[in-house]
């Protein structure tokens, strides 16, 4: 990180920012969002000037291959339990029939 560069919630790494959809369905990023840092467990001391617990963030793009793969991993999930869903259910006709 440049050392120059302030810490603050909107670039730590336990800050997880808010978007909003416009009218044509983009995603568009606030300066909005919420801590999940479990070290902090009141709501109240959520403040950065309370924390002390800032975390330089990864560059965005390694955050976003992360969260895709993430998002992958439990579509996958999903899909494996489809499968067996509609195998159960073929095996429910082979008997009917």
């Amino acid at each position: 990180m440049d050392k120059d560069a302030e810490k603050k919630c909107l670039n730590c790494a336990h800050f997880i920012r808010y978007y909003v959809k416009d009218r044509h369905g983009n995603l568009l990023k606030l300066d909005k969002g919420h801590c999940i840092n479990s070290a902090i467990r009141k709501r109240s001391n959520r403040t950065f000037e309370l924390c002390g617990q800032w975390q330089e963030r990864e560059p965005e793009t390694i955050e976003r291959n992360r969260t895709l793969k993430y998002i992958l991993k439990n579509i996958e999930h999903y899909l494996k339990n489809l499968e067996v869903a509609i195998k159960d259910d073929d095996d429910l006709d082979t008997y009917t029939d």
